[in-house]
């Protein structure tokens, strides 16, 4: 029974140090940047570092190209080629759709959480009996962690939210 409280007590020790890494110092944020080359790799540069707020937990903003993400091996292996995407106007279904960020590189697990997004909306138009996703758009981050419903971005770029479990992605499309 000790055992076992002490396995739960370094458990929770572990995930409170994951989730407050920064020492406090002044312009220390606590990240560390990848140094696998694994997961280095998987980073297209398709999405960049818009801004990172500093305060309780990760609440890191990344602007993406969601063309250049659709490029990369990984979408290309998650997407459905014969259903086209379209970008701009303003979709009629949305999908919020996340990836793992614990551990992981935050560029790549927001290129995956915009491939997430497009396979979500992709999947509406084969339920709908569609033939293509038209009008694809984000919606824009706010410095709060949350996405404005009223703002959206140029056509062909996704704004992706990192906290510390996990990047997220909200993206509204329309099915032709």
């Amino acid at each position: 029974m000790e055992t076992k409280r002490m396995f739960l007590a370094a458990l929770a020790a572990a995930f409170a140090l994951t989730a407050c890494s920064s020492t406090g110092q002044p312009g220390d944020t606590g990240r560390k940047a990848s140094t696998s080359g694994q997961e280095s790799r998987a980073d297209s540069g398709a999405c960049r570092l818009l801004a990172d707020h500093e305060g309780r937990g990760k609440n890191m903003v990344y602007r993406c190209n969601i063309n250049a993400v659709m490029k990369t091996a990984d979408a290309r292996a998650a997407l459905d080629a014969n259903i086209p995407v379209s970008f701009g106007g303003n979709g009629k279904y949305r999908t919020n759709a996340t990836a793992r960020s614990l551990g992981k590189d935050e560029a790549a697990s927001c290129e995956r959480a915009v491939v997430n997004a497009v396979n979500n909306l992709q999947n509406r138009v084969k339920k709908d009996g569609g033939k293509r996703l038209t009008n694809v758009v984000s919606y824009a981050a706010q410095n709060n962690g949350r996405f404005d419903a009223k703002r959206f971005l140029p056509a062909g770029q996704a704004d992706c939210i990192v906290a510390t479990f996990q990047s997220r992605v909200v993206l509204r499309g329309s099915v032709n």
